[in-house]
């Protein structure tokens, strides 16, 4: 019964009438938001995969020895001070200064695929308005939808004739049936 249900009501996603210049609209928007889905999604990924050298880079990338041995060597001319530490900080900064870019890049890619997934929607739901097979869709849902509170009310009228008729016949069934009976007798 539910699989009748289901051929009953048209699909949103194929067109029974794939002629129809709205439906080929629809489905030709719907790929290219689609695909600037997907293009977003590669774009996370990547993102995901530099954040996670990085800091694979980080975790092994120990400053310490390096920082101990300028300070040794100076300490015996100079006082030490952080700001004499200030170019080799630098160099260590720069070492990371290429993910930082590509990061970026990133970034601007990401906003460019954003922009393009919004213009993408706007014109995929404009075109799911005009769609004849959503609107078919729709009203046979709106029909389905009708039909079922038309059956849950008859199901709750015949609940509540069920409880009233005990009470309305017995007393009609005890009198027809002695009049039955003394006619009988």
């Amino acid at each position: 019964m539910q699989a009748d249900i289901e051929k009953s009501v048209p699909s949103s996603t194929s067109s029974t009438t794939s002629s129809s210049g709205g439906s080929k609209s629809t489905q030709a928007h719907a790929r290219a938001l689609r695909s600037h889905l997907e293009a977003l999604e590669d774009l996370l990924h990547n993102r995901t995969e530099l954040v996670n050298r990085v800091q694979r880079i980080a975790e092994t990338d120990d400053v310490a020895p390096r920082f101990m041995r300028e300070a040794s060597s100076l300490a015996r001319w100079v006082e030490v001070r952080p700001e004499i530490f200030e170019q080799a900080i630098e160099e260590e900064l720069n070492k990371y200064e290429r993910y930082r870019e590509d990061l970026e890049e990133s970034e601007h890619r990401q906003e460019e695929a954003l922009h393009g997934i919004q213009e993408r929607n706007v014109l995929f739901l404009e075109s799911r308005r005009d769609d004849p097979s959503v609107k078919a869709r729709e009203y046979a849902l709106q029909e389905l939808d009708l039909a079922y509170h038309h059956y849950r009310d008859i199901q709750k009228h015949l609940a509540e004739g069920i409880k009233v008729r005990p009470l309305f016949f017995i007393p009609v069934y005890f009198k027809l049936t002695s009049s039955f009976s003394s006619i009988m007798i």
